[in-house]
Formats: C-alpha cells, structure tokens, sequence
C-alpha cells in the first residue's frame, strides 16, 4: 500500500494521462531557486523526462504481468475443467487455485513496484536534492558578491538587510548568501595573496563604473577629497610593513619617510605614476 501511494504521489502509477509530467513539474518548481537560475531549468527537464521513462516502463511491465496472469489463469482453469470430466474436481477447488496464481503475481508487481520506487528516489536524489548536489552561482550573481564583499573588506559582514538585497539580485536566498560570505572569509584568509590581486581587480571595475565620479576606496592611498585620483594600493614587497589585510596603510609622509629609511629601499610605484618619497621631499 505504500509503494502505491508513492508511486500515485510521484505520477508513476494512477490512471491519468501525464501524471508524471504534473508531478515532475511541481516538485521541480519546489526544488527550484526561484528565478535566475537557468540552468535548473535545464536539468528539471531532463528530470521531467527520465520520470516520463520511467512511468512508461512501469505501465509497460505491469500490463506484461497482468496478461501474463489472466492467461495463465484461464489454462489453468481450462486444464482444471478437462479434468474434471475424468476425476472430480470441484468449483472451489478450482478458486482456491485461482487465488494461488494471482498471489504469485502479485508478488512479481510488488518487485516491480519496489524497483520503481527506487529508480524515482535515485533520480530524486540526482536531480532535485540540493544537499547532495553542489550548484555554482550564476556569473553575474558572482559578480555582485563579489563586488560587495571587497568594496567592504575592512567589514565583510554582510547586514540582514543587505543580504536580502544581495539575494534578491542574485536571485538566490538568504541562506545562500550567509553561506557565500562565510566561505569567501575563509578562502580571503587562506590565499591573501591572490585575493589582493582579486581585490584590486573588482576595485578597479568599480572605480570604472563611476565614469570618473570621485569617491573613497578602501584601496587607494590618499583621500578622494584632494580632487586627483588615486591609485589602488599595490602589494608591498616582502618583509615591508603591512597590516593584518595585508596592505601598507601607513599614511603619514614622515612615518613613511622614518620607516623605509632602514635596510630597505624606499617603495615606489612608478607604474601608478605615484612615488611617496618624492612627495615627501616636496
């Protein structure tokens, strides 16, 4: 009786046309992201038809049994009247090995019934399990994470608000965009390096999308109110003093003059145009 209910609850079994179909539409509906993701739509379909698969062989091998069953049947009853005419052979014996055949029967469709469950669970579980199956963002929700997350790097901690913003753009939840934020912290701290070139990247994208509008960045070297602008930091060379992000944010022209006026040649960024030291002397 379960296996039954399951398999009307899927749209396998039941007597209407395209059961499976409704079914396999409404649990991916229910399995989907909402908007924004595309390639779920894809894969929903390739759900759609393998459960469409599935149902027809279901129906294919369960009305294989029942002819099966209904022939077998009648030679046995026939065979049981021929020899009824040499020794007796009465009307409930006859029944009695009715039912025995149809019992034997109805143990193949319970296999049968059994294996197609299990076929639907294994697609469920391919297809509509997000737990057990890894999806990537979208590149643009990629991009507007990413953009947040280094525009407020000294904090990437993300309000409750500004994550329902972030998710409503990205066309994700919540919950997903907690769960971005925390795994993006771990990666910055492990790979620093790497994640100042990314920094510096989205930084620059940033800078570009204000058509020269000025305005303060966390990674450039000097305030945007001196109405020049500003290049983004570069990494300072090994062993040179940097903070715990890991870029130099001393400001001060002196300090800075006193503090690579040690064993270390003075840093400058000819490529930027910009040359700490010269300003100094100036």
């Amino acid at each position: 009786m379960r296996l039954d209910n399951m398999l009307i609850a899927e749209g396998v079994a039941g007597p209407e046309k395209g059961g499976g179909a409704g079914a396999a539409a409404s649990a991916s509906a229910a399995a989907s992201g909402g908007p924004g993701q595309p390639d779920n739509a894809i894969e929903h379909s390739d759900y759609r038809a393998k459960l469409a698969q599935i149902r027809q062989i279901y129906h294919q091998e369960l009305e294989k049994y029942e002819q099966a069953c209904n022939e077998f049947t009648t030679h046995v009853m026939n065979l049981l009247r021929e020899q009824s005419r040499t020794r007796p052979i009465t009307p409930k014996e006859i029944e009695r090995m009715v039912q025995i055949i149809h019992k034997k029967f109805s143990s193949i469709q319970m296999q049968l019934k059994q294996s197609t469950c299990e076929a639907v669970m294994i697609l469920r579980s391919r297809f509509l399990d997000a737990r057990r199956k890894r999806r990537n963002f979208s590149k643009q929700a990629s991009e507007i994470l990413n953009e947040y997350f280094y525009s407020h790097l000294s904090n990437p901690y993300p309000s409750e608000e500004a994550k329902e913003e972030l998710a409503r753009k990205c066309g994700i939840t919540v919950s997903q965009v907690s769960n971005w934020f925390g795994n993006k912290r771990i990666r910055y701290k492990k790979n620093i390096g790497k994640a100042q070139e990314e920094a510096n990247l989205y930084a620059a994208k940033k800078a570009a999308g204000r058509n020269g509008k000025q305005g303060a960045s966390p990674y450039s070297m000097g305030p945007a109110s001196q109405g020049t602008p500003t290049p983004m930091m570069s990494p300072a060379p090994p062993g040179g003093p940097q903070d715990s992000m890991g870029y130099n944010m001393n400001m001060n022209g002196g300090d800075y003059n006193s503090s690579m006026s040690g064993s270390q040649p003075p840093y400058t960024d000819s490529s930027m145009g910009y040359d700490p030291m010269h300003q100094v002397h100036q």
